[in-house]
């Protein structure tokens, strides 16, 4: 869980692939000690020419499954359209863009889904929930609070003061402390208009 999520440049397996519904062709790279995402689709693609480029900012996710990026653009925060799949080995679209045939992408960062990946989430500004006054979170990972609560009061008195053990909660509690993330059932995956 320490890993679940970090500045983008860690650990990033350089690649690139042709999306074909879309011609775009992207490449993700190390330059100057961050991580990159290059689009491009020609005139002779499907869909006007595109040419650009997007810094990375973080990745959310361990690596055993795979990666998925974020980018902030003008203030705000969005998940980038690839994802590295660890068992295949490769770079390809994020699940929410295969259908997608244009760049910049546009699905926000909700800070109600990063809780999950990261540790000091920070509040979205009322404007928009992908708008944070800052870094949408400050501790990359999931920290010890987000399991067992504060446990400042612990470590001062050395293991005597206060903290939550999920294996002495009742079963209820102790289930609600592991699903507030780790869901069983279907994946639910954000889609625009849908109540998650």
């Amino acid at each position: 869980m320490a890993k679940a999520s970090g500045v983008a440049a860690e650990g990033l397996i350089e690649g690139n692939f042709t999306h074909g519904p879309s011609g775009i062709h992207y490449t993700l790279l190390l330059r100057n000690g961050q991580a990159w995402m290059m689009y491009q689709r020609s005139a002779a693609a499907k869909g006007p020419p595109l040419d650009g480029e997007q810094v990375l900012s973080y990745y959310i996710g361990s690596g055993r499954r795979g990666r998925t990026y974020l980018f902030e653009k003008n203030g705000f925060w969005f998940e980038a359209p690839v994802n590295y799949y660890t068992k295949k080995r490769l770079w390809d679209m994020a699940p929410n863009y295969g259908a997608t045939t244009s760049m910049p992408a546009t699905l926000a960062v909700d800070s109600n889904c990063l809780h999950c990946h990261a540790s000091e989430v920070q509040k979205a500004l009322p404007e928009a929930r992908n708008r944070y006054a800052g870094a949408p979170f400050l501790a990359a990972g999931v920290a010890c609070a987000s399991c067992h609560g504060d446990g400042s009061q612990h470590v001062a008195t050395q293991g005597r003061g206060p903290i939550v053990n999920p294996a002495k909660l009742a079963p209820a509690q102790r289930d609600s402390v592991c699903l507030q993330c780790h869901l069983e059932g279907d994946v639910a995956i954000y889609r625009a208009g849908k109540s998650l």
